[in-house]
């Protein structure tokens, strides 16, 4: 069971599976969570923090958010993907905005919450972990500190979905990955060899109740993701970020430990290879327990 005494912050680039994210912990946890973050990556990182605070308001939720990082360490940009998740992130689904970001920077807020919780303080990534890598740079001691690092990324025995090596956050922003590899105290990884296999066929939105404004955003924005993504390129809906969310929600994920580092060059740049690092990494999941609970809280 998940610790009444954790504080919880998620880092987001929210797309469409950034936002089954938000919703499913803010459902469960929702009173730890002492702040979303927000990254370029799937979209801008304007319009991530945008579509973060309009999934917080369809909830009635008053969560903060701090608006982070709108380059990866690296000189590049991020590569938005507007195939996979339309113009605005959001499977091109408008939603009302009248919040507005907190005036603190996404690096601070995190570097001060470290400072303030320390050990009970819980980082769930499931964006390019720029934000997280920027954060040590400004405080080392950060490292030392949180005892639980969950990452959405990589592809361990599986090939990645950016190139036939890399997993798309890791690939963004491979540089901020190495840093925490190399850093950090303990990494748990959620990649590709789970999340590929949690999947809602356009036929399972029958599962999703329409009754509430939630369940009604998830229900058409999964049917625009299936009209101009899935349909075309035979591809079911696969749930990334709402599973990374799981790793602290129950016993879906099974970790093991591997020695790793990451490419950060190259053709293979953002490709998780064997290393000096142990890392955790989830290497299977009860598929059906998850979606059954999936399907349980979204539907509250």
């Amino acid at each position: 069971m998940f610790s009444k005494d954790k504080k919880i912050i998620l880092d987001v680039d929210t797309g469409i599976d950034d936002a089954l994210a938000i919703i499913l912990l803010s459902k469960t946890l929702g009173s730890q969570i002492i702040g979303i973050t927000t990254c370029g990556g799937n979209v801008g990182v304007t319009q991530t923090t945008k579509n973060t605070l309009a999934i917080l308001e369809l909830l009635g939720s008053d969560v903060s958010v701090y608006k982070g990082s709108a380059k990866p360490l690296s000189s590049k940009q991020f590569v938005e993907a507007f195939d996979y998740h339309g113009n605005d992130g959001l499977c091109n689904v408008d939603l009302p905005v009248t919040r507005s970001q907190e005036a603190k920077d996404a690096v601070d807020f995190i570097v001060e919450s470290s400072k303030k919780y320390g050990d009970n303080l819980v980082i769930i990534s499931v964006a390019p972990p720029t934000n997280i890598a920027k954060a040590f740079i400004k405080y080392p001691e950060i490292a030392k500190q949180i005892s639980q690092l969950y990452l959405m990324g990589g592809a361990i025995n599986v090939p990645g979905n950016s190139t036939k090596y890399a997993e798309f956050n890791f690939f963004q922003d491979p540089l901020s990955v190495k840093m925490i590899f190399d850093n950090f105290r303990e990494v748990n990884l959620i990649p590709l060899d789970v999340t590929h296999k949690c999947l809602i066929d356009i036929k399972d939105l029958t599962n999703i109740k329409s009754k509430s404004c939630s369940g009604k955003f998830i229900i058409k924005a999964i049917k625009n993701w299936y009209a101009f993504f899935g349909n075309p390129n035979n591809r079911q809906f696969e749930l990334y970020d709402p599973l990374a969310v799981s790793a602290i929600l129950g016993d879906f994920l099974n970790f093991k430990n591997g020695n790793f580092t990451i490419e950060t060059e190259g053709d293979k740049a953002g490709s998780v290879v064997p290393g000096r690092n142990m890392i955790n990494y989830a290497e299977a999941v009860k598929s059906q327990e998850f979606m059954d609970f999936f399907y349980k809280i979204i539907n509250l």
